[in-house]
């Protein structure tokens, strides 16, 4: 709980903290945040639009089930 709890809040609490190149791509990449681009009513034209936000979140999704599908399948053979 504490991980998910720091990975989706924190990070991007902090994300404006971050040096350079690094705090702009978390602010504009990071999944929660782009994913919910798309259920906000006030559209800030620094991050991506809904529809890419929405796919980015999507794709990071699927990464993250592809990868647990992949170690279950080898330590449940």
């Amino acid at each position: 709980m504490t991980t998910l709890f720091g990975a989706l809040l924190i990070v991007q609490a902090f994300a404006p903290a971050l040096p350079g190149v690094l705090g702009d791509w978390v602010a504009t990449y990071w999944p929660p945040l782009a994913g919910g681009q798309i259920i906000t009513g006030y559209r800030d034209p620094a991050p991506l639009a809904p529809w890419p936000g929405l796919a980015v979140m999507a794709g990071c999704v699927a990464a993250l089930l592809t990868a647990a599908f992949i170690v279950f399948r080898k330590r449940d053979a």
